[in-house]
C-alpha cells in the first residue's frame, strides 16, 4: 500500500485554498508496510491538485525492496485527491477537478467510481444557489458521466443523486432529469431489494426538504413497477401537500392515473381516492399565492391537467354522472378555486356530451354564475382604465359558458352586465364600453 507523507499529505495537510502546493515542494512516495521510500519523488512547481494528479497517473515506479514489483499512482494518488475534493469549497477548483477526472473514468476502480460521484455531488451542492451559465457545458458532461456511473456502481450512484435531489432537479434540464428517471427505473424495476431502498431515500427525501416543483415528480415513478412504495411516497406527499405546486400536484395525479387508469375502488368513483386527493390537495393550493395581477390569467399548466380530468369525467361510461361524488367536489373545486381564464378553458375545451352539460347545469349553476360576476366586479373595481377593454373582452367570452351551463344563461349573463352598470356607473370610460359592447 502507498502513501504520500512529508510536506505535501492529501488531504489534511494540502497548502492553499484552491488545493496548491507551494513551488519545490517534495511529494515522496512511501511504503506505509515499512516506511521505506519507493524510489520516487515528484517535485512541483505552483499546481493545482488535479494538474499534479493528471500528470503522474499511469506512470510506474519500482519499489524499493520489494525488486521487480511494479506499481501504478492510480490507487495512491487519485482515491486520496477525490477525498480530499469532496470538500474543497470552490467552484472553479471542483469544476477543474471534474474535467480531470472525467478524462480518467474509464481506468477507475469501484471505490474511485465512488469518489467521483461524491465529487459530481459536491459540485452540485455548490452551483445550486448560483446556477453560473458558464458551468453549461459542465453540467452537460457530469450528466453523461452519471449515466455511465450509474452502471458501475449503481446503488452509490442511485443513493447520492437521491440524497441531492434538490440539486439535481434545479441544475438538470427536464431531458435529462426523465434519462435519470429511465435509467434508475430500469437499473431498480427487478429487484424488489433496490425499490424498498428507493422508496426509503424518496420518502426521507420527501420529509425533509421544504419545497418541491414539477421537476422532482418524475422520480416518483422509478417506482412505476413497485405500487406499494409509489402510493407509500405519495401518501407521504399527501401528508404535507402545502409544501408542493398546484402543478406538480396535479401532474402527479395524472401521471398516477395513467398508470392505473379507471381504476374503481368504491362502485361510485370514476378515480381512485388517493388520484382524487391529489388533485383536491393541488387545487386548495391554488389560491395561496394569487395575488389581485392573476384574478383574470390563466394558470397554464394548471389548465391543462384539470382540461385532461374533465375529460377523464366526460369519457366515463360506467358511472352516471349525477351520482358521482368525485365529479361533483371537482366541479365545485374548479369554481372555487380557480383564475377566470381557468375556469372558461375548462368548461370550453371541448363539446361535452348532453348529460354532462346537464349535469354541470344543475349542480353548480348558480354557483358558477355567482363567482364569475364576483371576479368581474373585483376586478373592474380595483383596476386601471387602460385593462377595461381587456377585461370587457373576458365579459364577452364568458357568454357562451353562461349559455351552456347556467340555467336561463342569456337572462342570466345580461343581468351580471347591469349589475356591472349599475355598481360602477362613477366610472364613466367605463361606462361607455359596456354600453356600446352590450347594448
Amino acid at each position: 500500500m502507498i502513501a504520500i507523507q512529508n510536506k505535501w499529505r492529501i488531504p489534511t495537510d494540502l497548502k492553499g485554498s484552491k488545493g496548491q502546493v507551494t513551488t519545490g515542494t517534495p511529494v515522496v512516495l512511501t511504503d506505509l508496510e515499512d516506511g521505506t521510500p519507493c524510489g520516487a519523488t515528484v517535485r512541483c512547481t505552483v499546481l493545482p491538485l488535479m494538474d499534479l494528479a493528471a500528470r503522474v497517473v499511469g506512470q510506474t515506479y519500482t519499489c524499493r525492496g520489494l525488486e521487480e514489483s511494479r506499481f501504478t499512482l492510480d490507487t495512491l494518488l487519485l482515491t486520496k485527491a477525490m477525498e480530499h475534493v469532496g470538500k474543497v469549497k470552490d467552484l472553479y477548483f471542483l469544476q477543474m477537478a471534474f474535467e480531470v477526472f472525467s478524462n480518467m473514468m474509464e481506468r477507475f476502480s469501484v471505490a474511485q467510481n465512488e469518489r467521483f460521484v461524491d465529487l459530481i455531488m459536491a459540485f452540485l451542492r455548490q452551483y445550486f444557489p448560483i446556477s453560473y451559465k458558464r458551468f453549461h457545458n459542465t453540467r452537460d458532461r457530469m450528466f453523461k458521466d452519471l449515466c455511465i456511473l450509474c452502471e458501475k456502481t449503481m446503488e452509490y450512484t442511485m443513493r447520492s443523486i437521491l440524497r441531492t435531489l434538490e440539486e439535481v432537479c434545479h441544475i438538470f434540464i427536464e431531458n435529462q432529469l426523465k434519462g435519470f428517471v429511465r435509467l434508475l427505473e430500469s437499473s431498480t424495476s427487478d429487484s424488489k431489494t433496490l425499490m424498498k431502498k428507493v422508496t426509503k431515500e424518496l420518502a426521507f427525501y420527501l420529509r425533509r426538504n421544504a419545497t418541491f416543483d414539477v421537476t422532482f415528480v418524475d422520480f416518483i415513478f422509478i417506482l412505476k413497477k413497485y405500487h406499494t412504495g409509489r402510493h407509500a411516497c405519495i401518501d407521504v406527499i399527501l401528508e404535507q401537500h402545502e409544501k408542493f405546486s398546484t402543478e406538480s400536484l396535479l401532474y402527479l395525479a395524472k401521471r398516477e392515473h395513467e398508470i392505473e387508469p379507471m381504476r374503481v375502488t368504491r362502485r361510485q368513483n370514476i378515480l381512485s381516492e388517493r388520484i382524487f386527493e391529489l388533485i383536491r390537495a393541488g387545487m386548495s393550493n391554488l389560491t395561496k399565492n394569487v395575488g389581485k395581477s392573476r384574478m383574470l390569467h390563466d394558470l397554464y399548466f394548471e389548465t391543462k391537467f384539470l382540461v385532461f380530468f374533465m375529460d377523464v369525467f366526460a369519457r366515463n361510461t360506467e358511472i352516471e354522472l349525477t351520482k358521482e361524488e368525485q365529479f361533483t367536489s371537482f366541479l365545485r373545486l374548479l369554481i372555487e378555486k380557480c383564475e377566470l381564464d381557468t375556469i372558461v378553458k375548462v368548461f370550453t375545451a371541448q363539446k361535452y356530451s348532453m348529460e354532462m352539460t346537464e349535469t354541470v347545469r344543475n349542480k353548480i349553476g348558480e354557483k358558477l354564475s355567482i363567482r364569475i360576476s364576483k371576479i368581474f366586479l373585483k376586478c373592474l373595481t380595483i383596476c386601471n382604465h387602460i385593462y377595461y377593454s381587456e377585461i370587457v373582452i373576458k365579459i364577452l367570452n364568458a357568454k357562451d359558458l353562461f349559455e351552456m351551463f347556467v340555467p336561463n344563461g342569456t337572462e342570466r349573463f345580461n343581468d351580471m352586465v347591469n349589475v356591472l352598470k349599475e355598481k360602477l356607473k362613477s366610472k364613466k370610460k367605463l361606462q361607455r364600453i359596456l354600453t356600446i359592447t352590450f347594448d
